[in-house]
């Protein structure tokens, strides 16, 4: 009996290993890769074709690894129209590669001036452009697509000061369908954005420590992550993710390295505030006594504080204030 659950045990991790792509295994053995070459301006993104083929997007160039780093092909991108000339951060889906392109000023106001902003097409054989289609809807850059249920996701920029954030969601013809707004706030615009089957992944640049979000279909936050992501991010599995950089060793270089999600997961706590300042956690009407028990139970390390336009900025600072006297954490106040 012993002899047959030890090789009960063989067959299941067999079967488990083999169910995870071999591409995937090959990354988190590898841990630290390069992208091999020197390229355009500086990495803007990265995506995995599930197999075993990396793409990285620099400013001006689409480029193609294996999972080791080694170069199999590169491309210029296709210059759009407008004054900038700005690749973003890519996905795979269904055998070609989608690159934002930002030919509008990123993070800045149009002023009249019309959205030069598109999705260039290529294909995975030989990263000949198919199709480049125009996204006038992105107005403050685009920078970062992700594909999800049969439709595009794209974000981007956003100017300084704005609160917020906005998805638009395409059709697989690159028709808006609709506009979903984000609660977070970000340093100069969302710059990366991934899907993993179940969450979308969102990655900022930060001043600070650096900012990763993670939100379910709903584009509610649901996760929060103390690594920026800028740059790409290729979720693994549960525990894992790869995390793509500027190589700072070489000119214009990108690099990559597999890191633990759970030494750097921050949990989440969301709040609501009325226009009369009262206070709301996970749906539930709180009062600042019953707030204070709650916070120092669970010791939520990231709270965002959801809050409409018409209330006074006493009230808001009042519970912030409140919130700061009884947990460590980091703030952040969105408009609703």
């Amino acid at each position: 009996m012993k002899h047959l659950s030890v090789l009960y045990l063989i067959f299941s991790l067999t079967v488990l290993t083999a169910a995870v792509p071999a591409g995937i295994r090959q990354m988190i053995r590898n841990g630290d890769i390069k992208c091999e070459g020197s390229w355009s301006g500086h990495l803007q993104g990265v995506t995995f074709d599930g197999k075993d083929k990396l793409y990285w997007v620099f400013n001006r160039h689409l480029v193609q690894t294996g999972v080791n780093g080694k170069l199999l092909n590169a491309t210029m991108l296709k210059r759009e129209g407008g004054k900038a000339d700005h690749g973003g951060s890519p996905c795979y889906a269904n055998g070609f590669i989608y690159v934002p392109y930002c030919g509008s000023g990123f993070n800045k106001e149009l002023n009249g001036n019309p959205s030069y902003n598109f999705v260039q097409v290529y294909d995975e054989k030989d990263l000949s452009l198919v199709k480049s289609y125009a996204v006038p809807e992105v107005v403050y850059g685009a920078g970062a697509i992700a594909f999800a249920s049969g439709n595009f996701f794209i974000t981007g920029g956003r100017p300084a000061g704005m609160p917020g954030n906005t998805v638009y969601e395409y059709s697989p013809e690159f028709k808006l369908l609709k506009k979903h707004h984000l609660e977070f706030n970000s340093d100069r615009g969302i710059q990366s954005m991934t899907f993993d089957g179940k969450n979308f992944w969102f990655g900022c640049y930060s001043v600070r420590s650096g900012a990763a979000y993670r939100t379910g279909r709903d584009f509610k936050v649901n996760g929060y992550y103390n690594f920026s992501g800028a740059y790409g991010m290729v979720p693994l599995n549960d525990r894992k993710i790869f995390l793509a950089a500027p190589d700072n060793s070489r000119k214009s270089g990108g690099r990559a390295f597999v890191a633990d999600l759970g030494k750097m997961q921050k949990t989440v706590a969301r709040l609501e505030l009325d226009k009369d300042g009262r206070i709301f956690y996970n749906g539930e009407e709180c009062s600042h006594f019953q707030l204070r028990g709650k916070l120092q139970k669970f010791r939520r390390k990231h709270i965002i504080i959801s809050t409409p336009k018409e209330l006074t900025a006493d009230k808001l600072v009042s519970v912030v204030s409140l919130i700061s006297q009884t947990v460590s954490a980091d703030f952040e106040v969105v408009l609703r």
